[in-house]
Parts: C-alpha cells; structure tokens; sequence
C-alpha cells in the first residue's frame, strides 16, 4: 500500500519480500516444478540455487543468442539458466578477485554432466574473450583443451545403468586458473572418486565403465 505504480523499485522490493515470507515446503517446490516443466521451463531458482528438471528432449535453450544474452549486462531480471551461474561465478571471480565454486549434485539422469559441460563452455568463451580473443582455433587453446578432456573423462567413468545409458558413476573436483583478466592459465582434477566396484561387477541390464 506504501507503494506507487511509478515507483517500480519500491513494488518489486515489495514483492521480494512477499516471495521469501511464502512457505518454501517440499510440495509446494514440486508443485512449481512440476508447473515449469509443463511449459518447458526447465530452470527455477530458490535463493541462489539452481533447480534444473531434465526436459527429456532438445530445446532451444543453448543457443549462440542465449549466451550472448547472459554474457552481456549481467544476469539481474533474465530468466533462471545454467548460463547465469556459470556468468554469476565468472564475474564474482574477476570483480573480488576471490576464488568461486560452484556444486553440481542431484540424481541420476538429473543433468549434472550436461550441466557440467554448459558450464565450462560458457567459462571458456568468456574467459577467451577476456584474453582478448588472441588464441585461434588452429592454436589448440586451453580453453578447447579442457573441453576437449570431457569425453576422455566420461570414458573413463560414466556407465551404463539401469535409468541411465551414460550415468555417471565418478565424483571429481575440477579447478580451473585464471589471471587476473579472467583469462584461463590452467586447470587440472584435484579429487576423483570412483565408483571401483563396477570395475569387476555391476547389476543385470548394466554395464562396467565405457572405456
């Protein structure tokens, strides 16, 4: 009631405020989530985390256009993606000169690799761009490098399983360096687990590790 129509400002402070009083229970999330994925709206953020529900089918959600959009002027009033954490952590990164995470976690099928991919790719351009754009194609950059050890990565620990042709059975913290222009220097895995059992056996319908 405090508020004008003209001061949009104050309305959507309002309306934040509404939104984090409202109950955040288990069937009201699901509810929304199921609402979303009706309408092909894969992505919903709580707080500052990023659900994604796994569409089961290409939509046009990766495009050249969507990530110049989230590349550009910020993430602020631009509907929930990958894209936007991968653009929230690359700027927070270059802006406090801290170091930043971000974990990828859900159940099988969920996405995480998929996930994981979009958001190196989205890293790797922004951080070329931020060196300048020097590093060609034919160079074999660090950035191409690091995406380029993802198959590698998946042949060595994605399987088979009874909900999932290329689950991944493997745990890993990847560490990527950069310089103080965001550029990247470096990146090498400093933990990985893996599923050993299935080296030797695993469950009716499945199958050990690809490669």
């Amino acid at each position: 009631k405090e508020c004008t129509v003209a001061n949009a400002e104050c309305l959507n402070s309002k309306i934040d405020n509404l939104i984090n009083l409202n109950d955040l229970s288990e069937n009201a999330i699901l509810h929304n989530l199921r609402i979303r994925f009706k309408e092909n709206t894969i992505y919903t953020y709580v707080s500052s985390i990023l659900i994604s529900v796994n569409p089961f089918k290409l939509l046009p959600l990766y495009t050249p256009e969507m990530m110049n959009l989230y590349r550009e002027g910020g993430t602020h009033g631009k509907p929930p993606h990958v894209f936007a954490v991968a653009a929230e952590t690359f700027g927070a990164m270059v802006g406090e000169h801290k170091d930043q995470s971000v974990v990828v976690s859900g159940e099988s099928g969920a996405g995480k690799s998929e996930a994981t991919k979009l958001m190196l790719q989205f890293i790797a351009d922004v951080s070329s761009r931020a060196g300048g754009g020097k590093k060609s194609a034919e160079s074999g950059g660090l950035e191409q490098q690091i995406l380029q050890a993802n198959p590698l990565m998946e042949a060595f620990g994605n399987a088979k399983t009874v909900r999932n042709n290329n689950s991944s059975r493997f745990g890993k913290h990847f560490d990527i360096q950069f310089d103080e222009k965001g550029s990247i220097l470096g990146a090498f895995t400093s933990i990985y687990l893996l599923e050993k059992p299935r080296i030797t056996e695993h469950m009716k319908g499945e199958r050990n590790y690809h490669v």
